[in-house]
């Protein structure tokens, strides 16, 4: 088993073979636990709603379905005009 080092800036490597079998990709986000045996790490769970920056001012716990759409289809039609 390869030993990784940790940066100064506390970064560490995740091996290709890993990031390829669990489908990591940049930007993905992971979550560190603390188990018996050390550290482990895993994939969060993606969040569709993440993938729409402009949604952040919009509490998606409270807005209804309804809500959402129409704040898809404005984005959208801002950007074609």
């Amino acid at each position: 088993m390869k030993a990784y080092a940790i940066t100064p800036k506390g970064q560490v490597t995740i091996p290709v073979s890993l990031r390829e079998e669990l489908n990591l990709k940049p930007g993905d986000k992971v979550i560190y636990e603390k188990s018996s045996g050390g550290i482990l790490i895993k994939p969060a769970q993606k969040n569709m709603l993440d993938d729409f920056g402009f949604m952040k001012n919009i509490d998606t716990h409270k807005a209804d379905l309804n809500d959402i759409r129409k704040a898809i289809r404005k984005k959208i039609a801002g950007e074609r005009s």
